[in-house]
C-alpha cells in the first residue's frame, strides 16, 4: 500500500513541474523483465486471469513447400544445419498449423535436437520463414491482449501504474509505442501499443521501423517492401501483420512532416526492449546525422525505456564530454579485453556469457550515445542479475565519464529532470547501481532502492539519501563470499555479503586473462542500510581493482 502512495507522489510532483515548467521532462528507465500480464506470457498474470478468445496466446507455424523454399533462400552461407534442418521439417504435415511448443517438438524430435544448435539469427529467420496468422473464427488477425492491472509481481505493477498516472497528466493523455529495438517490431507492436489499456490510457503504435526512416529519407516509399527484405531482420511479416506494414506504408506516403505532427500529437514515447543498436537507426542515419524528426521524440514530456529502450537514452554530453551508449558485453570480457569503439557483434549472446566465441562477449559502446534524454552518464540495464557492475566500470573509465547508472531487471529509475537538477527515485521489485568513476582502478559503488533517493545540480554533483534503516545493521560474521562475481547477481551478493559482515575492507581475488583483487572498503561516509525486503542500500562504498 504505501508502494502506491510513493509512488502517486511521484507523479504528482510531475503534474506540478510540468505545468509550471514546460522545459521539465520525466524519464522512466525500466532495466527490463517487466513481467507483466499478457496473453502470450500469462505466467505473469494473477490467478483465474481470463483473456477473450480474440487474445493471441501462441504464434502458429505451417510448413509448407513455399514456406520452406523461401527459409532455404533466406539461409546463411556456410550453414552447416540447413540440410539437417530441412530433413527434420520435411518429416511434418504441410496442412498442419503448429503451435510454437510444437514445433519445438518437431525440432527436436531427432537423434540431434536442432532447436539448441540454431543461433539467433538462425533461430529468427525459421521462426519468421514458418509464421502463418493467428486468426479468430471470423478470420480477423488475433491480438496480443494486455491486463497489466493483473500482473502478479507488485513492483511491476507499480512501474505500470506510475507510467500511465504520468501519461494521464499530460495534456494528450497519450503515448506513442516504438518498437524499433525489437528484431520483429511488427510483432511487438500489440503488447505496448495495448500495455496501459487497465490503465484508460492511449497508446498507439508508431511504424517508425528502420525500413519506414530509409525510405523516408531518400524518397524511396515506392520500394519500402524492397527495403523491408533488405534492412529489417524479420521476414515475412507481410503475411503475419499485414495491417501494420500497411501502417507503415501509410505513414511513408504521408511524409516527414506528417510524421514529425504525429510524433508532437502526443506528449509521451515508449521505446521497446531489444537491440539498442536497432532502435538508434531509426534516430540517426549512416553518417550518425538525427532524422528530422529526431528533435521531436527527444523533446517529449514523458520518455519511458524499457531494458535497450532505457540504454538508448544516454547520449548528448556534460563536463566530462560525450555520453556513450553501452551496446554489448560482459563484465568479464571488460576486465579482460576492455572496451572497444566499434558495432555490437551481430549474434548478440551475452545474456550470461553464453556467447561460445570470445569475441561476441566484448564491451562494445557507441561513443556518440543515443537518444540523449539523459545527460547524467552511461545506463546500463538488467544490471545486478547479468552481474555489470565491472561492464560499466570498464567503460566509464575509458570513455571518461565519471556517473554510471545501472537499473535492475523489473526495476525503474524515474528521473525528473529540469535545468537546474535531476531528482532520482527508485521503484519497483529491486534497485538501482550509481557508479561514480575515481580512476581507472577505482571508483564508489551506490545501490539505491525503493525510497531512496538521488539529486544532480547544474554541474552533475551528485547527493544521495538513504531511508531510514528497516532494523539497525549487525555485523554477523566476517564476509566469505566465493561464488564468482560474473555469474548472475554475482557482484550484488559480493557487496551485499559484506555490507552484513560489517568488515572493513574485504578483498577478493578473479581470473581473467591475469590475476586481479578486488578490494572492498569501507569510509567513513559509507552507510549500509537494511531494508525491509533484507537487502542493503548502500552509500559510499569504496571498490578497487588492481592487477596482481
Amino acid at each position: 500500500m504505501n508502494t502506491f502512495v510513493h509512488f502517486g507522489a511521484v507523479a504528482w510532483l510531475f503534474v506540478a513541474t510540468f505545468s509550471i515548467k514546460s522545459q521539465a521532462q520525466q524519464l522512466v528507465l525500466i532495466g527490463g523483465a517487466l513481467k507483466t500480464c499478457a496473453s502470450l506470457s500469462p505466467q505473469y498474470c494473477q490467478p483465474n486471469t481470463v483473456f477473450p478468445t480474440a487474445a493471441k496466446t501462441t504464434r502458429w507455424f505451417q510448413i509448407t513447400p513455399q514456406h520452406l523454399t523461401q527459409l532455404s533462400r533466406a539461409w546463411p552461407t556456410g550453414s552447416e544445419d540447413l540440410s539437417r534442418l530441412m530433413t527434420q521439417l520435411k518429416r511434418s504435415d504441410a496442412n498442419k498449423r503448429y503451435s510454437y511448443a510444437e514445433l519445438l517438438s518437431l525440432l527436436d524430435s531427432g537423434e540431434q535436437p536442432l532447436s539448441k544448435r540454431l543461433d539467433d539469427t538462425q533461430w529468427a529467420l525459421l521462426l519468421d520463414s514458418l509464421e502463418v496468422p493467428a486468426l479468430t473464427q471470423q478470420g480477423t488477425r488475433q491480438v496480443e491482449m494486455v491486463q497489466a492491472a493483473r500482473t502478479q509481481l507488485a513492483g511491476s505493477q507499480a512501474i505500470l501504474a506510475n507510467m500511465a498516472a504520468l501519461i494521464a497528466a499530460t495534456p494528450s493523455k497519450k503515448y506513442l509505442a516504438i518498437t524499433a529495438s525489437s528484431h520483429d517490431p511488427y510483432d511487438a507492436a500489440d503488447f505496448y501499443e495495448n500495455l496501459l489499456n487497465d490503465f484508460d490510457v492511449k497508446g498507439e503504435w508508431l511504424a517508425l521501423t528502420i525500413p519506414l526512416a530509409q525510405a523516408l529519407s531518400s524518397g524511396r516509399c515506392q520500394d519500402l517492401a524492397t527495403l523491408r527484405q533488405q534492412l529489417s531482420t524479420s521476414h515475412s511479416r507481410e503475411r503475419v501483420y499485414p495491417e501494420r506494414t500497411q501502417q507503415e506504408q501509410l505513414w511513408c506516403e504521408k511524409g516527414v512532416a506528417a510524421l514529425i505532427a504525429k510524433i508532437k500529437s502526443a506528449d509521451a514515447v515508449f521505446f521497446n526492449g531489444g537491440d539498442q543498436s536497432l532502435a538508434k537507426q531509426v534516430l540517426f542515419d549512416e553518417h550518425n546525422q538525427p532524422y528530422p524528426w529526431f528533435a521531436a521524440l527527444q523533446s517529449r514530456a514523458v520518455i519511458i525505456g524499457t531494458s535497450a529502450g532505457t540504454a538508448l537514452q544516454s547520449g548528448g554530453s556534460n563536463g566530462h564530454g560525450s555520453v556513450a551508449m553501452v551496446t554489448n558485453g560482459t563484465s568479464e570480457a571488460a576486465i579482460k579485453f576492455g572496451a572497444f569503439d566499434q558495432a555490437a557483434p551481430a549474434d548478440n549472446c551475452s545474456e550470461y556469457q553464453s556467447c561460445q566465441a570470445e569475441h561476441l562477449n566484448y564491451l562494445t559502446y557507441d561513443p556518440k550515445g543515443g537518444l540523449g534524454s539523459f545527460t547524467a552518464g552511461i545506463l546500463d540495464t538488467h544490471f545486478s542479475e547479468r552481474s555489470r557492475t565491472l561492464r560499466l566500470a570498464t567503460l566509464l573509465a575509458h570513455t571518461g565519464q565519471r556517473l554510471g547508472f545501472g537499473v535492475d531487471e523489473t526495476t525503474a529509475l524515474v528521473a525528473n529532470v529540469t535545468p537546474s537538477h535531476t531528482e532520482l527515485q527508485v521503484m519497483g521489485e529491486h534497485g538501482v547501481v550509481v557508479l561514480e568513476s575515481k580512476s581507472a582502478a577505482e571508483f564508489v559503488y551506490h545501490y539505491l532502492q525503493p525510497a531512496d533517493s538521488a539529486k544532480l545540480d547544474a554541474k552533475n554533483t551528485l547527493s544521495l539519501t538513504l531511508a531510514s534503516s528497516a532494523s539497525a545493521s549487525q555485523a554477523l560474521s566476517d564476509a566469505t563470499y566465493t561464488d564468482a562475481i560474473f555469474a548472475k547477481n554475482g557482484f550484488k551478493n559480493l557487496v551485499q555479503s559484506f555490507c552484513q559482515s560489517g568488515q572493513q575492507t574485504f578483498s577478493y581475488d578473479f581470473s581473467t586473462a591475469h590475476k586481479y583483487a578486488l578490494t572492498l572498503a569501507r569510509s567513513t561516509a559509507t552507510q549500509c542500510q537494511l531494508n525491509k525486503n533484507k537487502t542493503y542500500s548502500i552509500k559510499n562504498l569504496n571498490i578497487i581493482i588492481n592487477k596482481k
